[in-house]
């Protein structure tokens, strides 16, 4: 018997800070209460139960102080409710859901009637159409996005757990047959990534166990995906579900999970798998406890381990107005935002695009929403420092970009790096006033540089042929007074 692990599984990011943010509010307020599942894992929630985390059934039914908001989010009046009524609020809503909030309210406040691609019957989109201002309308397939015709200014949005392939279909008909068409792949990157990884595994295996709960939609999903490819396909909370008997010593059996799905179930699977011909064991002992070894090991080493100020390669997964969101191989995703991009005030979306690979600076590993911050920026500040020694030896003319007025001289940046010009040296000619310089790109040359202490003087291209020898005397007192 073969096992393959799906290339992306179990956990996502929004689910694994859901989890941290409700334990450590449990941690300390010992006890709290909370509307429907935290994240749909029973798992989960019985291990949360036996913290202290009581599920009820109506907001207007809390009695304690302390409330947790669940992972899939709340609807905009259960939310206003709350903070009129209770005292501390833990909101776990994933990141990604809040996102698609903040862009159904932008969209449907300009005008926008909001078209939703999801199941209305889940929190999350619940959650979801309350944020609207404007008509809102959900569609839960193809079926019903064709009843979508002749309309105007209409702004399309999927939930965070639709399938991608279902998305699309739905979103280019309703373009295709309606006027003033915005579409918007709010599918969560790991879900995508998700059933990818399933349709390739369920058509390489005999059979597929995924592994999440029966209320879960992104784990139905996962299901029925691969069931349409390989009809050997089980839903099981648990391996102890599986009807053993299905299984045979010759199989290949392919493993994932949806995203709230614990290690441990998986972990578990394997050893159970692993051990369901005792007799084939015993005969290849040493080679099937090095495959036990490995898998176990895969899962624990599936996502590598980064540290701040690494330098790694990841793959662009989404870009927004604001932000680029990357996949860098760990247990959450990287972002990094417009300003810490290496080009300055260019649109993120100008610069990248879905699938594109790149080079980035881990600024810090968590962002306290489940996000590694990263840069580009910094990189390039790195590559540029390396360079600016040779530059300042040749004695090389460079272009600057005058940022800001500064006491004694001006500040610019040179390739993102911050630099400075003292008054003295900016122009052949006095110049009393120095604003007229703001904004402006001047032609320069590199007059001082200490890499150690980021420092960085220049002083203008025409002046590097006078004779500025009492000048430069006096360079460290007018840097002083800079300061």
């Amino acid at each position: 018997m073969k096992i393959y692990l799906a290339k992306y599984y179990g956990f996502c990011s929004g689910v694994r800070l859901a989890v941290k943010k409700a334990n450590d509010f449990l941690e300390k307020h010992k006890e709290a209460e909370i509307v429907g599942d935290l994240v749909h894992n029973k798992t989960v929630i019985d291990e949360f139960n036996r913290l202290g985390l009581k599920q009820i059934d109506d907001y207007k039914k809390i009695f304690s102080n302390n409330i947790i908001i669940r992972a899939h989010g709340e609807t905009v009046e259960n939310t206003k409710f709350l903070e009129e009524n209770h005292k501390n609020i833990c909101d776990t809503t994933c990141i990604k859901v809040k996102k698609i909030h903040e862009l159904v309210e932008k969209y449907s406040n300009i005008g926008y009637n909001i078209i939703i691609a999801g199941d209305k019957e889940h929190p999350e989109v619940k959650a979801i159409v309350s944020h609207s201002k404007s008509k809102a309308i959900v569609l839960k397939d193809f079926d019903e996005a064709k009843d979508i015709i002749g309309l105007k200014h209409l702004a399309v949005f999927a939930q965070s757990t639709f399938i991608y392939d279902k998305f699309d279909q739905m979103s280019k008909y309703i373009k295709e047959h309606n006027e003033d068409v915005l579409v918007f792949n709010t599918i969560c990157n790991a879900t995508e990534n998700r059933q990818n990884a399933v349709r390739e595994l369920a058509n390489k295996v005999d059979v597929v166990l995924v592994f999440g709960s029966n209320f879960s939609s992104n784990t139905k999903k996962l299901y029925e995906i691969s069931k349409n490819i390989n009809p050997k396909t089980y839903l099981l909370e648990n391996i102890h579900e599986l009807d053993m008997s299905l299984i045979k010593p010759d199989y290949k059996i392919g493993i994932t999970a949806g995203a709230s799905a614990p290690d441990d179930i998986i972990k578990e699977a394997i050893k159970v798998m692993e051990n369901l011909n005792h007799e084939e064991t015993m005969k290849k002992e040493d080679a099937k406890e090095t495959k036990k070894d490995e898998m176990i090991k895969a899962i624990d080493d599936s996502f590598k381990r980064i540290s701040r100020g690494e330098i790694i390669e990841g793959e662009v997964l989404y870009v927004t107005d604001n932000d680029v969101s990357v996949n860098i191989n760990f247990r959450s995703d990287g972002i990094i935002k417009k300003e810490d991009l290496a080009e300055e005030d260019v649109n993120p979306k100008d610069l990248y695009k879905q699938g594109d690979k790149i080079k980035v600076y881990v600024v810090k590993i968590d962002d306290g929403e489940g996000n590694v911050v990263l840069s580009t920026k910094k990189l390039k500040e790195m590559e540029v420092w390396d360079k600016i020694e040779e530059v300042k030896d040749r004695n090389e003319i460079v272009s600057v970009k005058v940022k800001s007025l500064t006491k004694g001289g001006l500040i610019v940046s040179y390739e993102g790096i911050q630099g400075f010009i003292p008054a003295s040296l900016v122009s052949v000619r006095y110049k009393e006033n120095l604003e007229e310089f703001v904004g402006q790109t001047l032609d320069v040359v590199i007059i001082d540089v200490d890499i150690n202490k980021r420092r960085l003087v220049f002083q203008e291209k025409l002046l590097k042929n006078k004779n500025l020898t009492r000048r430069e005397k006096k360079l460290g007192k007018i840097l002083k007074k800079a300061k």
